[in-house]
């Protein structure tokens, strides 16, 4: 429960959208495409998870929402 209410509040602080931070991810990863967002609060500031996939690999990065 915990976790959706820091998704949520991440979601309401954001100015960018998770979709705007899932291109940024993948346009700064040539070869991989996202498979996964989640946002989250880190240090009280919102950010994105983006799991990104290019063949067998996967990478997270971590895009700012703010």
């Amino acid at each position: 429960m915990n976790e959706a209410i820091e998704q949520k509040t991440a979601v309401e602080k954001a100015t960018v959208s998770l979709l705007t931070a899932a291109e940024a991810a993948v346009k700064t990863n040539a070869g991989y495409r996202a498979v996964s967002i989640l946002p989250e609060l880190k240090n009280g500031w919102a950010t994105a998870e983006v799991i990104l996939l290019a063949q067998n690999t996967f990478k997270r990065v971590t895009e700012k929402l703010d």
